[in-house]
């Protein structure tokens, strides 16, 4: 559930309002980030063309960034 929710949030915004609107993280920057953290943590190859599309955005760039290193770093362990 956790890969599959980070990209969700990732990919459509929108949907983060719902989280916002739960009581939960309360601000959409966090939730963004939160969501590519787990991306990076839990995720594969299927991942790395939405990171990469946000690798520009000032908020959200550098966690980007983090999240494609850490998903290729263990995609190479495996090799």
């Amino acid at each position: 559930m956790g890969r599959w929710a980070g990209r969700t949030l990732t990919t459509n915004r929108e949907s983060q309002k719902m989280y916002h609107e739960l009581g939960g993280i309360n601000d959409l920057a966090r939730i963004a980030s939160f969501s590519i953290q787990v991306i990076g943590q839990f995720g594969n190859t299927d991942d790395l063309q939405n990171l990469r599309s946000l690798c520009d955005d000032e908020e959200l760039g550098r966690e980007a960034l983090d999240a494609i290193k850490k998903i290729e770093d263990r995609i190479r362990y495996r090799q």
